[in-house]
C-alpha cells in the first residue's frame, strides 16, 4: 500500500491557486504538514480530483481505499485540516477489482445538496450501478437517481442552473429515441433530456468542459476544443483548435480567455516553445 497524501496536497494547492484571483508564489514552497490527509490506494490507484467547498471543506475522489486510517471508497470528504470528516460516508463502488479498481473521476453538487458522482463502476453497494449515480448529502446512495446504464467511464460532470446535468465521457448512452455518444444532457432526477442532442457529438473522449456565460459549452475532446450553441448544435463561430496530441483539460479565466493543457505540442500549426 502507498500513501497518496503528498500528492493530494499538490492538487489541492492546484485547486486552490486555480480558483484564486491573485496569486503569490513563493522562492521555497513547502509541504503543509498540518494537512493530515493520508489516501491509502489499492493497485493502479490515485487521486484523481480535488472540490474545494464553500465551508473549507474539500471532496476528493480517485482509487482508493482508506483516507486517515479509516474505510472510504473513492470518494472521502475531508476537514479544511485534512481529517475526515466523519459526517459524510459513501457506498462501496466495485469494478474488476483489485487489477481495475473502481475509479471516481468527477463530482458535482446539485442545488438540493445531492452529489453526482461518475467514473468508472459497475456495481454500487452491491447493486447494477453503472458509470454515474447521486449521493445525499450524508454519502448514502440516492436510490431515486436512475440514468440508463453507461458504457466505460464518465470523466466530466456539470451542473446547469435549473440542475438539469451534462456528462461527457467515453461512453454510449442507449435510449429509445436514439442512442447518444461522449456528451449527453440530462434532467435533474437523471432521466434523459430526449429532445436535446448535441451535434456532432465529440469525435473521442470528453476530457474537460466548460459553461460560458452565454450559455454555450467548451469541450475539449481528444486532441481538439470544440464548442456548442445553447441549442446542441455545433457553434460555427468558435475555432477550430486541433493539436497534435491529447488536450486532458479546458479552464475559463477571468477575462474569458481559455487555457488548454495536455500532452500536446502543437496547436492549430504553431510549434509551443519547449
Amino acid at each position: 500500500m502507498t500513501s497518496l497524501s503528498r500528492h493530494a496536497v499538490g492538487l489541492l494547492l492546484t485547486a486552490t491557486l486555480t480558483a484564486s484571483s491573485a496569486l503569490v508564489v513563493y522562492a521555497q514552497p513547502s509541504v503543509d504538514t498540518t494537512f493530515g490527509a493520508n489516501l491509502t490506494k489499492v493497485p493502479e490507484g490515485d487521486a484523481r480530483g480535488i472540490f474545494p467547498q464553500p465551508d473549507g471543506k474539500v471532496f476528493v475522489t480517485g482509487a482508493f481505499k482508506v483516507a486517515g486510517g479509516l474505510a472510504r471508497d473513492s470518494v472521502v470528504k475531508l476537514n479544511s485540516d485534512g481529517s475526515v470528516d466523519p459526517s459524510f460516508m459513501g457506498p462501496d463502488f466495485r469494478a474488476n477489482e483489485p487489477f481495475n479498481p473502481a475509479r471516481i473521476m468527477d463530482l458535482a453538487i446539485q442545488s438540493t445538496g445531492k452529489i453526482l458522482v461518475g467514473g468508472e463502476f459497475y456495481e454500487v453497494d452491491g447493486q447494477p450501478k453503472y458509470r454515474l449515480v447521486r449521493l445525499n448529502a450524508n454519502g448514502s446512495l440516492d436510490t431515486s437517481f436512475a440514468p440508463q446504464p453507461l458504457t466505460w467511464v464518465v470523466t466530466k460532470i456539470l451542473v446547469l442552473s435549473d440542475d438539469k446535468i451534462v456528462i461527457g465521457g467515453g461512453f454510449r448512452y442507449s435510449d429509445p429515441s436514439g442512442p447518444r455518444n461522449q456528451l449527453v444532457r440530462l434532467n435533474a432526477d437523471g432521466t434523459l433530456d430526449t429532445p436535446f442532442r448535441f451535434s456532432p457529438e465529440p469525435p473521442n473522449v470528453v476530457s474537460g468542459l466548460v459553461l460560458q456565460s452565454d450559455g454555450k459549452l467548451v469541450v475539449a475532446t481528444g486532441n481538439n476544443v470544440i464548442r456548442y450553441a445553447t441549442t446542441g448544435a455545433s457553434d460555427a463561430t468558435f475555432g477550430p483548435i486541433a493539436c497534435d496530441n491529447s488536450v486532458n483539460t479546458v479552464k475559463q479565466q477571468a477575462d474569458g480567455r481559455l487555457v488548454i493543457g495536455g500532452i500536446f505540442t502543437n496547436v492549430n500549426g504553431f510549434g509551443l516553445p519547449r
